[in-house]
């Protein structure tokens, strides 16, 4: 078996020539190998946009969890709308001189005439309604229309709500719900 001989290059003269370099004073020092500026610079880049891309991501999130958040609100005060125009009595044919279901609205979403400014905002949305008339109930289909009908009311109301927020994007909320006249003479004959 052969044996190796192992040299150690502890001295100078020894080192490897692409390992070394002369000094001004005749030293021999050792080569540093560091990253040059072109490498610093390249992944300062490369991080700076991946900070960019996770920024603009989590931006992304944010703005898709508030606007989800506004679209399930306006949907539980479209609820709310139509739960207290059930609670209100029956209004047949209203016009100009009767009373009519706006005054709940107001009340739940604290606008109209009496409601100052400041509270009115303060619930960020507002409400509107419409109402359309059965014009017949004697008929196998039902229509709808804006006027009353000529024989008077008819029992039945097809009424659309709409929720709009005041908020800086709008969301828009519509339920058409169906009011039903419960009085006892309004069973069997128009009301």
């Amino acid at each position: 078996m052969r044996s190796g001989r192992v040299v150690r290059l502890t001295e100078p003269s020894r080192v490897p020539v692409s390992t070394k370099r002369r000094s001004r004073l005749g030293r021999v020092i050792a080569r540093e190998n560091g990253e040059t500026l072109i490498e610093v610079l390249m992944t300062t880049v490369l991080l700076g946009v991946a900070v960019v891309a996770l920024v603009g991501t989590m931006l992304a999130l944010v703005i898709s969890s508030n606007s989800h958040r506004r679209r399930v609100r306006s949907a539980n005060e479209s609820v709310a709308a139509v739960e207290a125009l059930q609670n209100v009595t029956y209004v047949p044919c209203a016009t100009d001189g009767t009373p009519s279901y706006q005054a709940a609205l107001d009340t739940l979403f604290k606008t109209g005439p009496d409601v100052p400014v400041d509270d009115a905002l303060q619930s960020g949305y507002d409400a509107t309604f419409s109402v359309r008339y059965l014009q017949d109930r004697l008929t196998s289909t039902a229509s709808f229309d804006d006027d009353c009908p000529g024989g008077g009311d008819q029992g039945v109301q097809e009424i659309t709500v709409t929720i709009v927020s005041l908020n800086q994007t709008t969301v828009t909320e519509e339920v058409v719900m169906y009011k039903r006249d419960e009085r006892a003479d309004c069973l069997s004959e128009p009301c």
